[in-house]
């Protein structure tokens, strides 16, 4: 038997029962269920977990929320890839029933839509001109808040946020 055929063997033995497991329904973990509870009281929500745990499933949760209440929300991300991908994300998953705008600084599309994704610069600044009503401001990334260059807008945005939002 050649080296490659030899080698080749081994690989299938290797992934021999290696497969795509099952679908499974999807189980929040408790730690999300109580962060959802904590937005629905209306109390400042603050989530902190490694990346891939699930703190984006709290975030769209308190959004349909909000947004079945007839109130506004805001997702707020550093980069502006970010924001795109999260706005295409939204779409995907609000649209018809509500609209779902994006502010960055080269887009600007439905600024007054049910849920509008920004950066967090942009919603900083629109927090100076007293333009946004929003009842939910999610601000992803908050470690950014003790950055030496860019912390100051997370701070900012913390500060002028809306009491009630």
């Amino acid at each position: 038997m050649s080296y490659r055929k030899a080698l080749e063997h081994k690989k299938e033995d290797f992934l021999d029962g290696v497969g795509v497991p099952k679908p499974q329904p999807f189980i929040p973990d408790e730690f999300q269920l109580r962060a959802i509870e904590s937005l629905k009281a209306g109390y400042d929500t603050l989530v902190i977990a490694p990346t891939g745990c699930g703190k984006t499933y709290i975030a769209v949760e308190g959004i349909a929320n909000t947004v079945r209440e007839g109130k506004r929300a805001i997702y707020t991300a550093p980069l502006k890839a970010l924001s795109n991908a999260k706005y295409n994300e939204f779409r995907n998953r609000f649209e018809p029933d509500y609209k779902v705008g994006i502010l960055t600084g080269d887009r600007k599309i439905e600024g007054d839509a049910n849920i509008v994704i920004a950066t967090t610069e942009i919603y900083r600044n629109d927090l100076y001109s007293m333009r946004g009503d929003y009842s939910l401001v999610v601000l992803d990334e908050i470690h950014y808040l003790a950055d030496p260059q860019r912390g100051a807008v997370w701070e900012e945005s913390i500060v002028l946020s809306p009491q009630h939002a």
